[in-house]
Formats: C-alpha cells, sequence, structure tokens
C-alpha cells in the first residue's frame, strides 16, 4: 500500500522498511533535542529501541510512518499508532489514533513538510472512519497543531501537553 503526494517539490509518501536506517538517524535527533536538561541519552539504548519500534510498526497493520522528502532525501518522519482499547460507554472494543515523533531536521522547519505529514495521517484516519487523533505535544510543537485544528486535553507530562483533533463528529442518535 503507498500513498504517494507531492506539493511544489515535496514528495510525502510511506515509509518503507528500506527507509529504516534514515528513520532511525532522525529520530535519534528528536530524541537528542527533546532530552535537553534531563540526564545524558544513552544513544546505544536509545538506537535499539528505536529499531525494534520500527522493524514492528513498518509491517504492522496497526501503524503508518510518513516521510517528507524534496529531493529523495528524507527529512521530516510522523508515525501514526492505532490502539485498541475498550469503551467505557458500549460492549465493544474502540480504535483509536495516536499520533507520535512527528519530527523536521532543524534547517527544514517552517516549509510545510510537518505540516503535509500531519495532513496525511488526518487524511487516512478520516479514510478508515475513526473520529480523533490523539497526541503529546512539546511547547515547541504545540503551534503547529493548535494551527490544524488540535486542541488541549486534560492531562500531560513534563514539558509536554495532551492534545486532540475531533476529525469527524460522532453522529448523536436521535
Amino acid at each position: 500500500m503507498s500513498s504517494i503526494s507531492t506539493l511544489a517539490k515535496m514528495t510525502i509518501r510511506i515509509a518503507t522498511v528500506a527507509d529504516l536506517d534514515r528513520l532511525l538517524q532522525l529520530s535519534l535527533r528528536l530524541a537528542s533535542e527533546t532530552h535537553q536538561g534531563l540526564p545524558p541519552l544513552d544513544i546505544e539504548a536509545t538506537e535499539k529501541a528505536n529499531r525494534l519500534f520500527f522493524v514492528a510498526q513498518l509491517e504492522s497493520p496497526f501503524s503508518r510512518t510518513w516521510v517528507a522528502e524534496p529531493e529523495k532525501e528524507i527529512v521530516a518522519i510522523g508515525t501514526l499508532i492505532f490502539v485498541l482499547r475498550p469503551s467505557l460507554a458500549e460492549k465493544s472494543t474502540i480504535i483509536e489514533a495516536y499520533f507520535v515523533n512527528l519530527y523536521t531536521l532543524p534547517e527544514y522547519r517552517r516549509r510545510g513538510y510537518a505540516r503535509a505529514i500531519l495532513d496525511a495521517a488526518k487524511a487516512f484516519v478520516q479514510k478508515q472512519g475513526l473520529t480523533r487523533i490523539w497526541l503529546h505535544s512539546s511547547n515547541a510543537g504545540r503551534p503547529l497543531y493548535e494551527a490544524t485544528g488540535f486542541q488541549n486535553s486534560a492531562g500531560g507530562v513534563r514539558d509536554q501537553v495532551t492534545m486532540q483533533e475531533v476529525i469527524i463528529s460522532p453522529i448523536s442518535p436521535p
């Protein structure tokens, strides 16, 4: 399954196993940037955990990772994970979308790459018939999420805000 769109020298596509090394590079950059002010990051352990994550997620029907490529170099990534959980109001299981690890290399920021990845993820969620996306945002990422319709939810952890966007309003019974 390949979803590709091109916007003015920008290609947004679903990542493949062939992208693994570049995904790891960008995810380690994200970890390093968001880990500032904390005890030293164990790069080897972080790389191992990210490798396991991407190997599992790239082959899973329960997630998608998108990449942004200007001129065939991946400069931004973002992953959507589907989570199954029991419904509190119904006797069923519901699926929720959780967006993680949106990252753009610093020299490519403010050019629309992250927004394009987020738009692709939102379109995919909507196509699946789901009604919302959850994410945790750093303070730096919060303006982008707010500009694209996400709202602050209760909660959040250390310098992060829990946000959600209701993409499709659930139909209320008459």
